[in-house]
């Protein structure tokens, strides 16, 4: 029996990573999918199914919402205001031209701890594009580590949604988890990213140029540095 759980728990894994990626569901869809295939599967009935799935949607989004609804608006200000944007200027400037992996790296790292790696790729993006078209370097060199230090982020360091939920059920210390995924995430990240880039922008060069450019930020004033980094880092703080 507990083999045959086993199995389906597998198999219900399976069909998000489909479903997500292949039948490009929406994920919300393909977990929904996927429960209620390991739900049947399992012998449940289906007023158990109801009740089951209400109560584990609810126990995880209880402790999330304020998060979820924080973590939007902290993205938009950071979008409006141009904290992003100046966090990641920052690392350029600091790092240099000749190091642009290791700056675009430690920016998607950095701006990707409050917020979703969705609105991580919103603010960044257009920078990536704008220095890709300045350097005129491989947009891979440029943009994975971007990727890397947003989406390692997303996936590991609280307050982030999967970490939270991990830390929730688990009962975990936070300050204990932030600090000991940061150790993880910043070796990983610099494997994915920087080293992986290098490597591969040699062997793969993309075709066409990207038709998004820059936002033009010269008609507002940015936020200063210190501010950025403050905006960026409260949550943590928190």
């Amino acid at each position: 029996m507990d083999m045959y759980l086993l199995l389906v728990t597998c198999l219900a894994i399976v069909i998000v990573v489909l479903g997500v990626s292949w039948w490009k569901w929406h994920a919300f869809i393909s977990l929904t999918v996927a429960s209620l295939f390991l739900a049947i599967m399992s012998g449940l009935s289906m007023d158990k199914i109801v009740g089951a799935y209400e109560t584990g949607v609810g126990s995880v989004l209880g402790h999330l919402v304020g998060i979820l609804a924080l973590g939007t608006i902290l993205g938009k200000m950071m979008s409006d205001s141009g904290a992003g944007m100046q966090v990641a200027e920052f690392f350029i400037r600091f790092f240099g031209i000749k190091k642009l992996p290791w700056a675009m790296l430690f920016a998607g790292f950095i701006i990707g701890i409050p917020v979703f790696f969705e609105v991580g790729i919103v603010i960044l993006l257009p920078l990536v594009i704008s220095i890709h078209k300045t350097t005129r370097q491989n947009i891979l060199l440029i943009a994975l580590p971007v990727i890397t230090g947003l989406s390692i982020v997303h996936g590991l360091v609280p307050p982030h949604p999967g970490a939270m939920t991990a830390i929730g059920i688990y009962n975990a210390d936070l300050g204990r988890v932030l600090l000991y995924s940061l150790v993880i995430a910043l070796p990983a990240a610099i494997v994915a990213g920087p080293v992986f880039a290098k490597w591969v922008h040699k062997r793969v060069i993309p075709e066409g140029e990207p038709e998004l450019i820059r936002v033009s930020t010269s008609s507002k004033k940015l936020p200063k540095t210190g501010i950025s980094f403050f905006i960026i880092l409260l949550p943590v703080l928190l």
